[in-house]
């Protein structure tokens, strides 16, 4: 159906290009970043490129970001660069909306140890990461904690930037979660009873 207006990019066809150099952008930045751009467009023919603005590899990045932020660690391997601000005018240039990933679901443990409270919790006490550990190694953050206003502001940072959209993983709720402190005193406060210690929908 015709409406009679201007599709915006994002209602096309999307043709989406990952580059992911884990958490080391050495050679990418040693490059030219218009010639990469060029290569991305006119050699792979995408429109849209995904690139890392925090850490989505082992042993849990995720609290590492890979652009200039006063809130947030930065990547060691940039020095003084940064990745998503540098990169987004050559690849706007020849056609590329940029869409920065955000890593929410994987999380050091010495990150968690920093923060406590955060960490999602099975019933047992033990948190979910440590009875699971995420990709053989990493623990991940309950959406009620603190934890919430940490995620919004590292999302706020990103897009600010100028990136035109966040490819958004995470965050998950896992099976047998949560148990935190913080859900279990909105649970009580919502139904007036502790939280069952395992699930059955069959329970009033």
């Amino acid at each position: 159906m015709n409406t009679g207006r201007e599709l915006k990019w994002w209602n096309k066809p999307i043709r989406m290009i990952r580059y992911d150099p884990l958490n080391d952008f050495t050679n990418f930045l040693s490059g030219d970043l218009r010639q990469h751009a060029d290569e991305v467009r006119n050699t792979c023919h995408a429109n849209c490129e995904w690139i890392m603005a925090n850490g989505g590899s082992s042993p849990g990045t995720a609290h590492i970001v890979n652009f200039d932020s006063p809130h947030f660690e930065k990547n060691p391997t940039l020095g003084g660069r940064d990745i998503l601000r540098e990169y987004l005018p050559p690849a706007q240039a020849v056609g590329i909306h940029l869409i920065a990933y955000v890593n929410l679901h994987w999380f050091s443990y010495k990150f968690a140890a920093q923060h406590p409270g955060w960490e999602q919790m099975q019933a047992d006490g033990v948190s979910y990461g440590k009875a699971h550990p995420l990709y053989g190694n990493g623990t991940t953050m309950c959406v009620n904690s603190p934890w919430r206003d940490f995620a919004f502001l590292l999302l706020s940072e990103v897009m600010i930037t100028g990136v035109e959209g966040v490819f958004l993983d995470g965050p998950v709720v896992f099976p047998g979660a949560c148990y935190c402190e913080t859900c279990l005193d909105q649970f009580k406060a919502q139904t007036g009873f502790d939280a069952p210690k395992e699930e059955n929908w069959s329970n009033e």
